[in-house]
């Protein structure tokens, strides 16, 4: 196998050998920024799905996402991009893989429930599963004590938000067992992709793919799986989800997943799967905006405990990266 380019041993660690000031302007405030459009776009998508077809939007959003990324690797860029896609052929499948999962399922997932238990459950698995197979994920640099705790924490609140979701305590109120049932399940799964695709993109950004390079190869197998969504769908009618389709790349997937790139290229995966927990005390704030959701404390508390636990967290992740 080929060595990797010089810009791939220079990323490699970087969670322990960045210096703090460069880790949280390049690998914290994009996650924050990707953190915050996840909000929008799970109070936009929870309200746009109850009158279209999921898998239409996705598969105009994800066409024009890839049609973006492609263009801007047209060139000699692009053939650079494919050789290294080549060499690593298994960690751009499994990033396709987990990124098709991911998306397709949270989706689904926000025609059940509501929209900040669906962010929660889908971005919250992320961390306390990472901390569980810390050392089996990333060897280089071991989970920190203080992030286990907090990805404890964390699940703990998640169970809770999903007992909420079965017994209508949430803010969409009593929505029946099993759509409970299947929009939690959605959800779960897709905090599961959530957080291998995590892994994922920072192998191919420590085997020296820039951000826009990994973004124009992760999203194939999420076109492919959401235009058969609408070619088996009864009534997919992609004429009129073609606005919510491009508005959905604009403000889920163009900008937002390449500040997220970024952020990987420059922080742990558990480092980045805790900040990404903010995303839904955004959703909280902003879905008070959706007239068909009311204020629910459970959501509110479960999802202020999650935040401060993102913030403990992180912190953690901080004190060890400066002691080293």
């Amino acid at each position: 196998m080929s060595r990797p380019p010089a810009d791939a041993s220079a990323a490699r660690g970087s969670g322990s050998q960045i210096s703090g000031q460069t880790w949280l302007l390049a690998g914290v405030i994009p996650v924050v920024g990707y953190a915050l459009t996840t909000g929008i776009l799970n109070v936009y998508a929870g309200r746009m799905f109850q009158s279209h077809d999921p898998g239409s939007v996705a598969a105009i959003s994800f066409s024009l996402t890839a049609a973006v990324f492609v263009g801007l690797e047209l060139g000699p860029r692009l053939r650079i991009t494919l050789r290294r896609a080549r060499t690593h052929l298994g960690d751009v499948a499994a990033l396709n893989v987990t990124t098709a999962i991911a998306w397709l399922t949270v989706l689904f997932s926000l025609k059940y429930i509501e929209p900040a238990i669906v962010n929660v459950i889908s971005l919250a698995m992320a961390p306390v599963i990472l901390a569980m197979l810390g050392s089996w994920v990333r060897r280089s640099t071991p989970v920190v004590p203080g992030e286990v705790a907090t990805s404890v924490g964390i699940f703990v609140l998640i169970v809770v938000l999903t007992w909420g979701s079965f017994t209508g305590e949430t803010a969409v109120g009593s929505i029946g067992a099993h759509r409970a049932a299947l929009g939690v399940t959605l959800a779960v799964v897709a905090g599961l992709a959530v957080a291998a695709s995590i892994v994922y993109s920072k192998r191919l950004s420590e085997a020296g793919f820039p951000p826009r390079s990994v973004m124009s190869v992760r999203f194939f197998l999420a076109i492919a799986a959401s235009w058969v969504a609408v070619a088996v769908a009864s009534h997919p009618d992609v004429a009129a989800a073609l606005v919510p389709g491009v508005n959905l790349a604009l403000i889920s997937t163009v900008v937002p997943l390449y500040l997220l790139q970024l952020g990987i290229k420059h922080a742990e995966p558990i480092t980045v799967s805790l900040l990404v927990c903010l995303g839904p005390g955004f959703t909280l704030a902003l879905q008070l905006l959706d007239s068909r959701l009311r204020v629910s404390p459970l959501s509110v508390g479960a999802t202020l405990g999650i935040m401060i636990l993102v913030a403990l967290g992180v912190l953690a992740r901080h004190r060890s990266t400066v002691r080293v």
